[in-house]
């Protein structure tokens, strides 16, 4: 499992009687650790009293990392296919963790393939819906194996039209349009995200010969 943030390090500061008292450093692989891991280290090593002064200052580097935007690579260089299953196979899509992120943002870049024209490429956004648990950070293979298989809970991103009153749900597929033959066209596709696991899948259209390449960035705020 890839987390949406990465690692970094945080480095708190605890002021007494106006002076350094103590310093912690801490690896942050998930936000939603941290406050636990950091209070321990309190309760352990510090033993300070001043616990309310603490714990506001663990609220606000929380706060600072919840705005912080993360990415990763969910695609690099990876050749299309017809059809998204050979493009990439199901146990080979990333999962992206996006946590409390509200907004998620691709960043494309498709290159079409030697003598191909007028060919498009298809990027899906698929929602993680099921209830699969999760044990700790990071998953164990086998639960991210199950989640990745849990077929029936990945819905597609999409939106609804309305028509004489009813709604009707329509799934979005989001195209880079190539024109030219062995040309690199860049893309940025923006919206807003509720599910807390995402992963993609693309393909490529109207290809005679040779298919082209997708590369996609994905950085959630």
């Amino acid at each position: 499992m890839v987390p949406g943030g990465g690692s970094e390090i945080i480095l708190l500061k605890w002021i007494r009687k106006g002076r350094i008292f103590s310093r912690a450093c801490v690896r942050i692989i998930n936000p939603y650790t941290i406050r636990r891991t950091i209070i321990g280290l309190i309760g352990r090593s510090l033993r300070c009293s001043r616990a309310g002064e603490i714990h506001l200052l663990i609220k606000f580097k929380l706060k600072i990392m919840s705005h912080k935007v993360k990415n990763i690579i969910l695609l690099n260089e990876q050749t299309l296919a017809a059809a998204e299953v050979d493009t990439q196979a199901l146990v080979d899509r990333l999962l992206l963790n996006t946590y409390d992120s509200e907004k998620l943002n691709l960043t494309c870049k498709y290159t079409t393939g030697a003598g191909e024209t007028l060919n498009t490429c298809g990027i899906k956004v698929w929602q993680y819906i099921g209830s699969i648990a999760e044990s700790g950070f990071p998953y164990s293979s086998d639960i991210e194996a199950a989640i990745k298989a849990d077929t029936d809970n990945w819905i597609q991103l999409g939106d609804f039209s309305i028509t004489g009153g009813d709604a009707t749900f329509v799934p979005t597929i989001f195209e880079i349009a190539g024109a030219a033959a062995a040309t690199t066209y860049d893309a940025q596709f923006t919206f807003d995200i509720v599910a807390n696991k995402i992963r993609i899948s693309a393909l490529e259209t109207g290809v005679a010969a040779n298919f082209g390449t997708l590369t996609v960035n994905a950085f959630i705020k």
